[in-house]
């Protein structure tokens, strides 16, 4: 059985991290999204006479 090279444990350390990130990234964006369109909402209501 050949023994992992070091690099490659990195690169999918670094892989995995990058990938936790990006998903991270994503359900921020989206969670922004929603609270930018609530505050819309409210504003609209508000403004309403």
């Amino acid at each position: 059985m050949s023994r992992i090279p070091r690099q490659w444990k990195l690169i999918a350390v670094y892989m995995v991290i990058a990938y936790l990130a990006f998903a991270v990234c994503i359900e921020v964006a989206k969670r922004q999204v929603v609270d930018e369109d609530l505050q819309n909402t409210t504003r609209s209501e508000n403004a309403a006479p």
